[in-house]
């Protein structure tokens, strides 16, 4: 079903889905915002994946001078399922299996490189909830018209 659907409108649908994600991380209305204020210390956080082990994060609290909040890095299930249709939208069927498998790896590559400049933009402006899909939608992005223009 995917394959029928228009390019342009399947970026289009990820860059809304970015502005979407900026809204509900940093807008104080926004639903990620408001959980983080009512969020307590006692439970981990839902539908997250994180990075590292959160008992171990609270074990080591007490020798930290920062917040929890700051010592820890993770990513909705949200982000997860937009990472994938980035994969699902690139892939055409005519495709080869050994360029299928290529394209994937570069997929994955360049929304690796988008969420290592989501955590330095993180560090730069020291902010607790960030929006992870920006970055990575960008640079996808740039991917697939560099790689539309070499395939076509």
């Amino acid at each position: 079903m995917l394959r029928y659907i228009p390019f342009q409108f399947k970026i289009s649908l990820l860059w809304i889905l970015s502005f979407y994600d900026i809204y509900i991380c940093l807008h104080p209305n926004g639903r990620i915002h408001k959980f983080f204020r009512n969020w307590t210390l006692d439970s981990p956080l839902p539908e997250l994946f994180y990075t590292h082990d959160v008992d171990d994060i609270r074990k080591d609290e007490k020798s930290k001078s920062h917040p929890i909040r700051e010592s820890y890095k993770a990513l909705g299930l949200g982000d997860f399922f937009v990472f994938n249709l980035m994969i699902l939208f690139i892939l055409q069927a005519q495709w080869s299996l050994s360029t299928k498998i290529l394209v994937v790896f570069g997929c994955i590559i360049s929304v690796q490189i988008g969420y290592c400049g989501t955590l330095y933009i993180k560090q730069l402006w020291s902010i607790n909830t960030y929006p992870a899909l920006p970055f990575p939608v960008v640079i996808f992005s740039m991917y697939v018209i560099v790689l539309d223009a070499i395939m076509c």
